[in-house]
């Protein structure tokens, strides 16, 4: 059974959960990031995220939650907004592997990408 996750637009609120899953060795394992990332690092990627997100008409990137608890992130960063061109990625904290959510935070990242 796909666990019920709920996708906030991301948010500098979600800096201490987030700087927490870039710090985690097997979490970038899988990602663009080549060491775990510091406090400082993590503030900066953020920012980044979230710069990213400014002049479109709805969000693209988010905060993954199972109830309240945060799980990770997913989206579809704009790659070249003129050409309609985005990308994907999720990450999930360990714990969560295995258990669906994956695919299911990617699918719904998509279907909001086509509203």
């Amino acid at each position: 059974m796909t666990p019920l996750l709920t996708l906030e637009p991301l948010s500098r609120d979600d800096l201490p959960e987030a700087a927490a899953l870039w710090a985690d060795s097997a979490v970038i394992r899988w990602t663009n990031i080549a060491a775990p990332c510091t406090a400082a690092e993590a503030a900066d990627r953020l920012e980044r995220l979230l710069d990213c997100q400014r002049g479109l008409p709805s969000p693209t990137v988010f905060a993954l939650r199972e109830g309240a608890a945060f799980r990770g992130l997913a989206g579809c960063p704009p790659v070249d907004t003129a050409a309609g061109t985005y990308g994907l990625f999720y990450q999930l904290l360990p714990a969560c592997w295995g258990r669906g959510m994956g695919l299911a935070a990617a699918a719904e990242a998509l279907r909001r990408l086509e509203r």
